[in-house]
């Protein structure tokens, strides 16, 4: 009989899916004897009603229904042996409650994978991101509330995480207002795209030519609502695609595919793309196998990276209009990599070019992994470490 050693609990706002089990290694963090759980945070960050008539993991949920639910929920635990992975970074919408994390002595760690490359400043200097913040009051607010919050953590209020699962050389730079002297530990592990392209079964799922679309959901994926985020009008935005697409067809002779983004709900009852094959949860295999890739500024081209395929970055004029940070991601990414960056509307289809190998390296060792952990699983290397030290 395998004793319980100690909790291990995973926080977020989303509902748990096969891809954050698989993501925070909780089945393996089970069968190694730990007690996990799930506490479901979307009650305090969306207008969404939850209940637990979903669920189909073997993992104890809670729906926490209110800051003062949290509280006492902390506090029954505050005497135990517990390790809180928090699925978010801190910023301003979330200081209370790092406050209750600080206020109960919380251990708390997180994941910092995931880095993508940071804008260009010769694309994007200060004198253009004033511009837009002045054009935008609520963007200047956002602003100063969360400087607020830098501040705030920066004198000490709220705690920094006692450790750091890193992927990458930019890895702490996916986890929000940081003070790294304050962080206990860092280990290294992959990026979950790395682990999972390593142990991916080959399996070619398509027998013609075909190039491979990173769907980001983009009109309407859920993390753009709760940072109440103006998006791209959803008909134009897949209208043009469709379009664009044609034309790659035609220059390349190859056959368009999406590969949907994993909140993309809404494509399991309606085909936005005009009939193009739609697949779910195989993106590692369509990419292998395909002859490149289109995408906007998606940490999925890592998959692109390790199979050594060249990209297409794309931009539309609506995304540059009302999306003026993400557009100059998608080109930052694209200037990463030394590949070629569009925009679609009535546009021909630019000439592909090859990354070269110095440019593959690089990207790998800046964002999915590092020499410590390059030859080992992060589950293996998460699971030992709770073994270890609980």
């Amino acid at each position: 009989v395998i004793m319980t050693k100690a909790k291990l609990i995973l926080v977020g706002y989303h509902v748990l899916s096969d891809k954050i089990v698989e993501d925070f290694y909780l089945k393996e963090a089970q069968e190694s004897g730990f007690d996990v759980e799930y506490w479901d945070l979307r009650v305090l960050y969306f207008d969404e009603k939850v209940d637990d008539e979903k669920l189909k993991y073997n993992i104890k949920t809670n729906f926490i229904q209110s800051y003062k639910d949290l509280a006492e929920k902390l506090k029954v635990y505050q005497n135990e042996k517990v390790l809180y992975i928090l699925n978010f970074t801190f910023s301003y919408k979330l200081l209370k409650l790092f406050k209750l994390i600080t206020k109960y002595e919380c251990q708390i760690g997180v994941f910092a994978r995931g880095a993508i490359p940071q804008i260009n400043s010769e694309c994007y200097g200060r004198i253009h991101r004033l511009a837009n913040l002045i054009k935008n009051p609520k963007r200047i607010i956002k602003h100063v509330k969360n400087l607020y919050a830098k501040i705030y953590k920066e004198l000490g209020f709220i705690k920094d995480f006692d450790i750091v699962f890193q992927a990458g050389e930019k890895g702490l730079n996916t986890i929000g207002i940081l003070s790294e002297r304050q962080i206990k530990r860092i280990i290294q592990v992959n990026y979950f795209d790395y682990d999972r392209y390593k142990t991916s079964d080959n399996r070619k799922l398509i027998k013609n030519n075909y190039c491979v679309f990173h769907d980001e959901f983009l009109p309407h994926h859920p993390d753009f609502k709760m940072d109440k985020i103006k998006t791209v009008e959803s008909d134009a935005y897949y209208d043009n695609l469709h379009e664009f697409f044609k034309k790659v067809e035609q220059k390349y002779n190859v056959e368009v595919v999406i590969a949907a983004h994993p909140k993309a709900k809404y494509y399991r009852n309606k085909n936005y793309f005009k009939g193009r094959k739609v697949f779910f949860g195989e993106i590692e295999n369509l990419i292998r196998f395909s002859e490149f890739s289109i995408l906007h500024a998606s940490t999925s081209v890592s998959y692109s990276i390790l199979s050594k395929k060249n990209c297409l970055f794309i931009s539309t004029y609506e995304i540059r209009e009302k999306m003026v940070t993400y557009d100059k991601w998608i080109q930052s990414f694209a200037k990463e990599i030394g590949q070629r960056f569009q925009y679609i509307d009535n546009s021909d289809v630019r000439e592909m070019k090859c990354i070269s190998e110095i440019d593959y390296n690089n990207y790998i060792k800046k964002y999915l992994t590092t020499n410590d952990s390059e030859f080992i699983q992060s589950s293996k290397i998460f699971i030992n470490f709770l073994l270890d030290e609980f």
